[in-house]
């Protein structure tokens, strides 16, 4: 007779019934808290997404500052920015320091049509231990009276600025 196939089934007996037990003990002891980890999710891409807003907000109004104002640009719009950096808002990520390092262009590129650009801008959000940060790139176009221009405005030959 052939014995040796018998200790692999006896052993398979045991093996079963350990891996049957641990599995109860895992499914019984799992939390089911995935409200609090989805909360935190949320706040997290809810956070980016506010910093990136922000960033494009404050441009905006703050280059619309500086070309109504007349002067240096480049200037104006830092000291705009300086005092803007005093709130504090921690989801503007290194956008600020980009601008008091002079890290931008701000320029007329032709009648009447500003072009403000600036690479590499993170936005940063934190939730618990957890962080998410966004990395892009800014070109906007303003006219004259320092009014933002949309992608969907009628650019013409300015279109293929940015």
């Amino acid at each position: 007779m052939n014995k040796r196939g018998q200790l692999a089934l006896l052993m398979m007996v045991p093996v079963a019934l350990v891996l049957c037990i641990t599995s109860l003990v895992v499914f019984s002891s799992f939390g089911r808290d995935f409200k609090d980890l989805s909360l935190v999710n949320s706040k997290l891409v809810s956070g980016a997404d506010f910093g990136r807003v922000y960033v494009f907000a404050e441009t905006q109004e703050m280059t619309g500052k500086a070309i109504a104002s007349g002067g240096d640009l480049k200037t104006g719009f830092q000291a705009l920015a300086a005092e803007k950096s005093k709130s504090g808002v921690e989801e503007a990520g290194n956008f600020f320091r980009k601008v008091d390092g002079g890290d931008f262009s701000l320029d007329a590129v032709g009648a009447g049509v500003y072009r403000f650009k600036m690479t590499n801008v993170i936005t940063q959000a934190k939730a618990g231990n957890s962080e998410i940060q966004r990395n892009f790139n800014m070109c906007l176009l303003f006219d004259g009276s320092g009014n933002y221009l949309s992608r969907g405005a009628n650019l013409g030959a300015y279109s293929s600025l940015c």
